[in-house]
């Protein structure tokens, strides 16, 4: 009798078995930021931006167009997908806001998951999988992102399945479709993501056989242009613009050579964020040098080149980036996959065991210090967005709506207008001094806003003192009302901030 069969089959289930229980934990690591999302700040939606999403989905659903105020259509949301995602729930559903959460969480669940396959399948290893997957699921940034109002958590879910479909060493044209399908999404999603796609485009072509690569780019455009144009026809007619206004409000025209503020922000990301990861390796890339590896993988291609260009964009374009974890929150899985390839490529040089014990070390490392940054700073911060500054914007707008006798009277609202223009619901005209909801104020000193627009009132929604605007602009502005609370901000070192509104005397209708 031979005992091959048997053999065989008692191989395969040891396999399946294995496989089953590294999927389980490959879950249970994906599901890490929704549990600790739970535990502390399960009530915080994101930031003010968030405001901004919702007021845009509620003018579009009461008949007033896309934009802040009734009937002012502007194209303010530099993530139009998924303004248009919380528009469709909004109108399935009264409870939007948490559904839109639940939607979050799921997102990043399977973003992760997908970052385990992607180098599960590029390494051929579990522990290097679940390592990688770790790096991305122990980021505290991730944490914070996770389960809001936010377009971020769907940005790094896009992300991850491209990086997990360009794994692929052929790619049919039916394929390429479709994922040209989804790119288009994802510029939608976030307007930095059109270099993931140009980028996919590229690797991908290259995977492509010599006589097939310009059909392929061009199926692959095809899928894209499918999504993409119509928005920029609608944009076009709508706002006379495609680019969001937070493009003109937030870059500056030409390019900045040298750019110190955001290098400090990116380093503070890298370090609060995926500091054991990145730390490891910078090591094992030093030592690969050292040891004059030459070989060069085409695994490290997409990651590495939609990284970098995407920091060059922020770093040449953007003299500084408020809340900086949001923006370079979905391109987390390239340094997630970056690290997995690191990894596998270092094994040749210190051993397969001694690997495993240096990712499970990390991973270790990156638990703690995520878990210590999230206690001390993080959840204190983001579990009152809600009861002190929204409670506190809110109530702003009941007062100034008390005051104002008709709804086109105008306010001018300097850094945040979110909050107040939700919680206004068109009571009053809102003016941004940001620039996004007004893109003529963009860049001028508010002397020029206040004789620009002539509004009624002022409101100052981060002061650091009390009426610390009084008597400027001439002896025009006027405090009437002011309320302290503590700040929401994690990078903010003052304790409390203040709301002012400020009546601007010769501009009142009696």
């Amino acid at each position: 009798m031979s005992l091959a069969a048997p053999v065989s089959a008692r191989t395969s289930s040891i396999r399946f078995s294995q496989s089953r229980h590294s999927n389980a934990a490959a879950i249970l690591l994906a599901l890490v930021p929704s549990f600790v999302k739970l535990i502390y700040y399960s009530h915080n939606i994101g930031s003010d931006d968030a405001y901004i999403h919702l007021q845009i989905a509620r003018n579009i659903l009461s008949g007033h167009n896309w934009g802040l105020n009734p009937n002012m259509p502007v194209n303010m949301s530099s993530s139009p997908a998924f303004t248009l995602l919380l528009t469709v729930v909004s109108a399935l559903t009264p409870h939007a806001i948490p559904v839109m959460q639940v939607l979050s969480c799921v997102a990043s669940t399977l973003g992760l998951f997908l970052i385990y396959s992607t180098v599960h399948s590029e390494t051929n290893s579990v522990p290097i999988g679940l390592a990688s997957e770790a790096a991305a699921a122990l980021s505290c940034d991730l944490w914070r992102w996770n389960g809001t109002l936010m377009e971020a958590s769907f940005a790094f879910f896009i992300v991850a399945l491209l990086l997990f479909l360009a794994r692929r060493n052929r790619i049919t044209l039916s394929q390429q479709l479709g994922t040209g399908v989804i790119a288009g999404w994802a510029i939608l999603l976030r307007p930095e993501l059109s270099l993931a796609a140009a980028l996919y485009a590229v690797v991908s072509a290259l995977r492509t056989e010599p006589r097939s690569r310009i059909t392929s780019l061009l199926v692959f455009s095809a899928g894209s242009t499918t999504v993409v144009v119509p928005w920029i026809v609608f944009a076009e007619r709508n706002f006379n613009s495609w680019l969001p206004t937070t493009f003109y409000a937030k870059s500056v025209p030409h390019f900045i050579l040298w750019n110190p503020h955001l290098l400090k922000q990116f380093l503070e990301l890298t370090a609060e964020s995926f500091f054991w990861p990145a730390l490891t390796t910078i090591w094992l890339v030093s030592l690969l040098l050292m040891r004059g590896s030459k070989r060069t993988r085409r695994s490290y291609l997409l990651p590495v080149s939609l990284l970098s260009s995407v920091l060059g964009f922020y770093y040449l374009k953007t003299p500084g980036l408020e809340s900086p974890g949001r923006y370079l929150l979905p391109f987390l899985p390239c340094a997630a996959l970056i690290f997995g390839l690191v990894l596998r490529d270092s094994a040749l040089y210190i051993g397969y065991r001694r690997l495993v014990m240096v990712a499970f070390t990390v991973t270790v490392l990156q638990c703690a210090t995520s878990l210590a940054i999230n206690q001390v700073f993080l959840a204190p911060a983001l579990s009152r967005f809600e009861n002190e500054y929204a409670d506190t914007m809110r109530s702003a707008a009941n007062y100034l709506a008390g005051r104002i006798r008709s709804p086109k009277e105008s306010v001018l609202v300097e850094v945040d207008v979110g909050v107040l223009a939700y919680a206004a619901n068109g009571r009053f005209h809102i003016y941004d001094g940001g620039g996004l909801a007004s893109p003529k104020l963009a860049h001028l000193a508010l002397e020029e806003q206040l004789q620009l627009v002539q509004p009624a009132y002022l409101i100052e929604s981060q002061g650091v003192e009390t009426g610390e605007w009084e008597g400027q602009d001439g002896g025009r502005l006027h405090s009437i009302w002011s309320r302290r609370y503590k700040q929401h901000s994690v990078s903010q070192s003052a304790p409390y901030l203040f709301a002012n509104i400020y009546l601007i005397s010769g501009n009142q209708k009696n």
